[in-house]
């Protein structure tokens, strides 16, 4: 059977006019035949019936090249003395005379082989990650001009390249660079001129390229991609039913109803005057900036509203950008910078607006222990002064919120009677129930625990209608309005939850079902601080003493899967950990991507953890649920008593940022723990930023409060905002704290040159 292929395969390239050779034995080639191909010899070796573990010791073999090596030496010697390249053919054959496609003699066959070219010259991918829509761009321009440079920066290296209209195909990246090139030097000599299209098959719904020559259609090339390269081309017959490829969406770039539930229509322009007089400067740059279609650099500014609130959960940014032609500072735009909860998302696509400084983020939300993920959009809050950290392909802690100006109750269900009933139930194979009049029993649906999230307008793909039970209820205000804010579900299978800010026309309780209009918005909210201005703190020696014996005594640990860190938890003068306890720290995640949990234990509650760890050193993610289970079946806890509770919480909390673990750890951190630590920062602080302004800090309510750290890196001052809560003794700190602020805005941004844009 096996040479039957070979035979087949031989005589499907001859009919293509590629002329093969058969290989004997006597060759000693340990290939079964060979032919020409782009001035380089390839030497095919068949490969048929391999199971699935055959297979994949066999590809292992083919991907390693010292076992290639061994196992293939004349191949190997062939590919690197006398310029040819093996190529192995996976075949798999099904006979079309029988039932169960097994083979008889005599009988049709349909046969199917797949190509692969381990060895090959590996040209790294050098380009920083861009959207599908552009890198479908890129490829078709490629083919237009024989340029490959995009080709080298965009197509992994073991690309494959298949089509419906020619028999052979492409394996790899050299391979397809190489192709491009021949291509065109034919097309030269016969004056033949490629021009291509993007569209849409509107029968297939694919997007792709339209390969035309010398404007007739010829090929429709559709492309796969992995980790933001492309990993595969397949070219179809071109479809005679297609419309041009829109891809770009012409947002609406305006935030009219977003201003709700904050402030109504008819008080819109009274609230942004106020906002004018009231507000703080929050930060100045100098960034790109569109005005009327001119693109220049020029500085940006921003207020922030209410200036009297520290770190308040509602809160308005305007931005304010000078215009040099106009020799005046525009009001641009404002719109509500809302506390939300940190999720890492994978970012897919910047739609960047017109005026360049902001922008609505297209992504993907997926947990580490599925495939499912959720695809969505959110206007990014921060994008005018985070816009560098955008960057398509990088997962980002993201602090998400939800606003609607509508929001209400939910129905609860509804109900089949009566013949509705029975026809239902007809369709689900059951019979109806009597009660004891004789009368059909209703059928109930309950819609209290759905979960919906339905955008409905790709010009605001950042709002959406929604469905979900509320929970945890808590009550706000900005400017006149009450707000309600609960936690309601985006999607239900993965979890992800966000912070819903509404009127308070109704007071949901936990699980009631919500429902409405919402608007998407986030901001950068992971453990990594961002540059911001110096603002005066309130000096804590003794806060500062413990900080820093803490932080001093965990950068001298070494790194294991395990660590006894009982001496640094010492330090902490007001945590205890219960009697017969140590605090050790424990390695979640893999080699590749891990951070360092802290955990109370006795000697055999640390047995039962350490035989959770694998080969490697690591306690899974998928663990962890388990983890938390051996600690809370223990009672084992950290218990906290006096006023810098919260601070030596916050320490314990983010432990692994001082640790040696790949997640958060940065040496580049220099954090200011002492007064003496703050005088190299002279030249940079102004009269009223004294040494003891950047000293840790701590504000503290009944429930609730927030502390600050600085620090400083690559001669930036940096600023960490840590808010927690106080919940039955417990401190929870939400990541949510990370601002970039530089300076205050210079004289020549006087908020009274201010032109208000149509």
């Amino acid at each position: 059977m096996r040479n039957f292929i070979v035979d087949c395969l031989i005589d499907s390239y001859e009919m293509r006019g590629t002329d093969c050779i058969r290989h004997t034995p006597d060759f000693n080639s340990e290939a079964d035949f060979s032919y020409k191909k782009l001035g380089k010899t390839v030497c095919g070796v068949v490969k048929y019936g391999l199971g699935n573990e055959e297979l994949s010791e066999f590809l292992d073999k083919l991907y390693n090249k010292e076992q290639f090596k061994e196992s293939f030496t004349q191949l190997y010697k062939g590919y690197h003395e006398y310029n040819s390249y093996p190529v192995f053919y996976f075949a798999t054959s099904k006979c079309l005379d029988t039932e169960d496609g097994s083979p008889v003699a005599g009988g049709r066959y349909e046969i199917q082989w797949t190509p692969v070219q381990p060895l090959h010259p590996y040209i790294p991918t050098a380009g920083p990650n861009i959207s599908e829509f552009e890198m479908y761009q890129g490829y078709a321009r490629s083919w237009e001009t024989g340029d490959t440079s995009f080709i080298k920066d965009y197509v992994n290296s073991w690309f494959d390249g298949v089509s419906e209209l020619s028999f052979d195909c492409t394996t790899s990246k050299a391979e397809q660079i190489e192709l491009i090139k021949s291509q065109h030097e034919k097309w030269k000599v016969r004056n033949i001129v490629l021009t291509t299209r993007l569209i849409k098959d509107k029968d297939s719904g694919d997007n792709g390229i339209l390969m035309m020559l010398n404007g007739r259609p010829t090929g429709f090339v559709v492309l796969e991609f992995r980790n933001y390269r492309i990993s595969k081309s397949e070219t179809r017959v071109p479809p005679t039913n297609y419309v041009e490829w829109e891809v770009k969406h012409e947002l609406y770039q305006t935030h009219g109803d977003h201003h709700a539930p904050f402030v109504v229509d008819k008080e819109l322009p009274i609230f942004l005057t106020e906002m004018l007089e009231k507000s703080s400067a929050y930060l100045t740059l100098e960034t790109d900036m569109s005005f009327d279609d001119t693109e220049i650099n020029t500085k940006v500014a921003s207020l922030k509203y209410p200036a009297d609130k520290f770190c308040p959960d509602i809160a308005y940014l305007a931005l304010i950008a000078y215009n040099p032609k106009e020799n005046v500072n525009e009001f641009v735009t404002c719109y509500p910078y809302l506390k939300g909860s940190p999720v890492e998302l994978e970012i897919i696509d910047v739609l960047e607006w017109s005026n360049k400084i902001e922008a609505t983020i297209k992504c993907k939300y997926c947990r580490d222990d599925g495939d499912d993920e959720f695809v969505f959009h959110f206007f990014a809050t921060d994008y005018y002064f985070n816009k560098d950290r955008y960057q398509i392909g990088e997962k980002i802690c993201i602090a998400l919120a939800a606003s609607s100006g509508n929001a209400k109750e939910a129905s609860r269900g509804f109900t089949f009677e009566g013949q509705k009933a029975i026809d239902f139930l007809a369709k689900t194979g059951r019979k109806p129930t009597y009660n004891e009049n004789g009368e059909v029993e209703p059928v109930r649906f309950s819609t209290e625990q759905l979960v919906a999230f339905l955008p409905h307008d790709d010009k605001c793909p950042d709002m959406a209608e929604f469905q979900s039970p509320a929970n945890r209820l808590v009550h706000d205000s900005f400017y006149q309005s009450s707000i309600n804010v609960c936690f309601i579900k985006l999607h239900k299978d993965l979890g992800l939850e966000v912070p819903l800010y509404f009127n308070n026309d109704f007071n949901p309780k936990d699980g009631d079902p919500v429902t409405g209009w919402i608007w998407l918005s986030g901001r950068i909210a992971d453990p990594r601080p961002n540059e911001i201005s110096v603002e005066s703190l309130d000096e804590s020696l003794c806060m500062v003493a413990t900080a820093e014996n803490f932080i001093t005594e965990l950068q001298k640990l070494k790194e294991r899967p395990i660590i006894d860190v009982t001496s640094a938890f010492r330090t902490l003068s007001d945590l205890s950990i219960g009697d017969g306890r140590n605090m050790f720290a424990v390695r979640f995640g893999n080699i590749y991507r891990y951070n360092y949990e802290l955990f109370p234990a006795n000697f055999s509650e640390l047995a039962v953890v350490q035989s959770m760890l694998d080969s490697d050193g690591f306690i899974d993610n998928r663990q962890h649920d388990k983890f938390k289970q051996l600690l809370a079946k223990s009672g084992a806890e950290i218990k906290g008593v006096g006023k810098y509770a919260p601070w030596q919480y916050f320490l314990v909390d983010i432990a692994g940022m001082f640790m040696p673990c790949r997640k958060y750890y940065s040496p580049g951190f220099s954090y200011i723990l002492t007064g003496d630590d703050s005088d190299r920062s002279s030249s940079a602080l102004n009269e009223k930023q004294t040494s003891v302004s950047l000293m840790p800090s701590i504000s503290r309510k009944e429930t609730s409060g927030f502390f600050t750290v600085m620090a400083w890196s690559r001669g930036r001052l940096l600023r960490h905002e840590y808010a927690y809560a106080i919940n039955d003794g417990r401190i929870r700190y939400n990541l949510d704290g990370s601002y970039k602020v530089e300076d205050i805005i210079d004289e020549e941004s006087d908020v009274s040159n201010l032109r208000f844009r149509e």
